[in-house]
């Protein structure tokens, strides 16, 4: 997969099958490396980093045993946590770094902005809110959609805590739904819900991203067609 300079090879493979694994990711390593040096390009080893992902038992039991990987005869580290495109990965797929990466970032805006919460209008304070941290909390939502329950209420209160940012008079122990949706904001929950919708939107209608949309098969929808026979007939009147 390529982005702009940022690349990245996943190969997969059963885990009773590690060797094979991971000569197939060094037979590719190998091709690239050699493609970069036909076109007079150098690869950085000390920037490149491999992770293996799995379940949290056949990552403990491979740890030891795993070949290492090379570039250009250079051992590639492998690390505990990689960052692709912004998102933290960790070899379960578990998205705590991930969120206490964006806890620290809104934390970060707000205790920034609230040395001039007073001079501020609340219409403004709800401007900067949308446009300086709601990127923040949407960027790879759709990613890791799946986090556990207690990574989704730290997302939870820290939305909380925007609201009251907006608002500067809520009472400590007051709800805050009733102010969010007077704001017409959608839930730290719902966002991410949003977010997936119209992601799979692009993705059906769209077919946006195509490298995502080669994933699905599309056909046509048969229910529609069915729905459609059984509506009653229409006259007009001539």
């Amino acid at each position: 997969m390529i982005y702009a300079d940022d690349k990245q090879i996943f190969c997969f493979g059963l885990p009773a099958g590690p060797q094979a694994l991971l000569d197939n990711t060094n037979n590719d390593v190998s091709a690239i490396a050699a493609w970069a040096e036909e076109n007079g390009i150098k690869l950085n080893s000390s920037k490149t980093s491999a992770m293996l992902c799995g379940s949290q038992f056949y990552i403990s039991s491979l740890k030891d045993s795993t070949p290492p990987l090379f570039v250009d005869g250079a051992q590639l580290q492998t690390r505990p946590e990689l960052t692709i495109l912004g998102l933290k990965l960790t070899p379960s797929l578990s998205w705590g770094t991930q969120v206490s990466r964006v806890c620290i970032s809104v934390h970060h805006t707000l205790y920034a902005l609230r040395y001039y919460r007073h001079a501020l209008s609340r219409s403004l304070r709800k401007r900067l809110i949308k446009s300086m941290i709601f990127a923040t909390f949407d960027y790879g939502s759709s990613v890791f959609y799946d986090m556990n329950q207690s990574e989704s209420l730290k997302l939870h209160r820290l939305h909380n805590a925007c609201v009251r940012f907006v608002y500067g008079t809520i009472p400590h122990r007051a709800h805050v739904t009733p102010y969010r949706l007077a704001l017409g904001w959608l839930s730290a929950q719902r966002r991410r819900d949003y977010n997936i919708i119209v992601l799979a939107i692009n993705v059906i209608t769209r077919q946006s991203s195509k490298p995502l949309a080669n994933l699905f098969k599309f056909q046509a929808n048969q229910l529609l067609h069915r729905a459609a026979r059984r509506q009653p007939p229409c006259y007009k009147a001539a």
